[in-house]
């Protein structure tokens, strides 16, 4: 028995058919755009109706921290600095002094991407 074409591959399905949005795909043609694995019962994003595995979506479309360079999941501060977008992991927006997180708070340039509280400038 059929299951109708592959939304991705566009092959008549036989057998086991994972199903997403109303479409029909081969189990392993159900996979991530970037790394291919299998998405199958996996956590994953959907951009521009491509889909990426959760490790993939973060690797290749969340911001980089201006501070530890590492990517950012979950909240992320953004701060424009003499026209420059930057941005932070909450934990790594801190007062360059008394490491005091800044999200939310005043707080003034000091030069060289060191920020300071307005209680430490």
């Amino acid at each position: 028995m059929s299951l109708g074409a592959c939304h991705k591959c566009f092959q008549m399905i036989k057998g086991r058919a994972v199903v997403y949005d109303n479409n029909n795909y081969h189990q392993d043609c159900f996979a991530c755009e970037n790394c291919l694995q299998s998405l199958d019962g996996a956590t994953f994003s959907t951009k521009n109706g491509l889909h990426y595995c959760s490790k993939c979506n973060v690797d290749m479309f969340s911001a980089t921290c201006h501070k530890c360079k590492q990517k950012i999941e979950g909240k992320t501060v953004t701060f424009n600095n003499a026209g420059e977008k930057q941005n932070f992991h909450e934990g790594c927006f801190t007062c360059g002094k008394c490491l005091k997180p800044l999200s939310g708070q005043s707080f003034v340039p000091k030069g060289n991407d060191v920020y300071h509280c307005t209680a430490c400038s």
